[in-house]
């Protein structure tokens, strides 16, 4: 850099101008890197009645303006001879907010596949699909991915209990979400203090977009579906069950920085 501010001196009042220029490109760029935060890895374990059945990868881009959060299940190897699953999801929200800006999924379970991604628009109130359908949605109504990240950060600053609307794939639910009270979990051999919430999902409007849907989606638009999350002092989800004992599945954190790219 002093090299270049040195070239530009020595061209006159116009080279003075340029080693300006030259230093308040370079002071940007420093301030654009120092609010873009490295991504953030994860890996979860998803069992059922205490048995392994899926890996989930997740990662988390975030900069002062956006969070772009990717989560790909991947059923073990044995369980893949009968039946393989390789969901992707992906949701771009605001940082400030959890505005949802757009969603993403790839489904492969079985012989089921599925594409879908909706963009929100918020001079149309619409979500706009993929597949070119529309439905309504209002700035305060979150999507499925920025509700869960929305709990993770803010959950320690909620009143209880909280209300939100959330739009699964052209409906409305409304996620009724209560304090279960402190815990201490065994996490990766750690004894970690968490916060208990649950969520569940009650039935606001719209109508759903597809005629079949992904498991997960599924379950989170059928009232009465139930969603526990346990949120550590750090704001992170490190555990997850869906549904209730002893037909519950669970997801827990096994390990930080693993990215699912580089275990493919």
């Amino acid at each position: 850099m002093e090299a270049g501010l040195k070239m530009f001196a020595h061209n006159g009042w116009f080279g003075k101008i340029m080693a300006l220029v030259f230093v308040w490109l370079f002071l940007a760029l420093q301030a654009i890197q120092a609010q873009t935060e490295e991504p953030k890895y994860a890996q979860y374990l998803v069992s059922y009645l205490g048995i392994p059945i899926l890996d989930t990868y997740q990662e988390i881009s975030k900069d002062a303006n956006f969070t772009t959060v990717v989560y790909i299940n991947q059923i073990k190897p044995f369980w893949a001879t009968f039946q393989n699953v390789r969901n992707r999801y992906s949701a771009t929200f605001t940082s400030v907010g959890f505005t949802p800006i757009r969603d993403e999924k790839e489904i492969l379970e079985g012989n089921f596949t599925q594409s879908l991604s909706g963009q929100y628009s918020e001079e149309m109130n619409k979500v706009i699909y993929s597949n070119r359908q529309k439905s309504p949605w209002n700035k305060r109504a979150y999507s499925v991915l920025s509700a869960v990240h929305f709990l993770e950060q803010e959950s320690r600053n909620l009143k209880y209990p909280h209300t939100m609307d959330i739009v699964i794939e052209g409906e409305i639910w409304e996620a009724y979400v209560t304090h279960k009270g402190a815990e201490t979990l065994e996490i990766i051999d750690e004894s970690v203090n968490t916060k208990h919430v649950n969520i569940v999902m009650r039935p606001r409007g719209g109508q759903m977009i597809l005629s079949r849907t992904d498991i997960l989606m599924d379950f989170l638009s059928t009232a009465g579906s139930r969603l526990d999350l346990w949120i550590t002092d750090n704001q992170q989800i490190v555990r997850v069950q869906v549904g209730e004992f002893p037909k519950a599945v669970v997801l827990e954190l096994v390990k930080n920085g693993v990215n699912a790219m580089e275990t493919d």
